[in-house]
């Protein structure tokens, strides 16, 4: 990759302190607005991320991702807890939860603990 950067395709609204740590740590962190599949595959694939991580639009993050063939993080809060998450979560190669609670709701409705 150029510069030595790897890039992460952050699907949502970026938190700031996230952004600046993997910053730190010589990750690019780019927000990619998901307007609709194709829209959000295109921007993925010219953008060519290293990982995408989903903080919304989980479902499709997680099918472009597998599309493309790149590793998936997906962040679900206590908001989130519904079936599009449990369903990209189970095709995540890592999930972060908002607290222990997120994640018992999420092994409850089927993802692998």
């Amino acid at each position: 990759m150029r510069n030595g950067l790897r890039k992460i395709g952050f699907v949502g609204v970026p938190d700031l302190s996230v952004a600046e740590a993997l910053r730190e740590y010589g990750y690019r962190v780019d927000a990619v607005g998901s307007r609709g599949i194709i829209g959000l595959a295109r921007e993925l694939h010219r953008m060519r991320p290293a990982v995408v991580h989903a903080r919304s639009n989980h479902l499709r993050a997680a099918l472009v991702a597998r599309l493309l063939g790149v590793p998936l993080l997906v962040q679900v809060s206590r908001a989130d807890v519904e079936t599009f998450p449990v369903r990209a979560a189970r095709m995540a190669s890592r999930t972060l939860c908002g607290g222990a609670a997120v994640r018992e709701a999420l092994v409850a409705r089927g993802t692998p603990a």
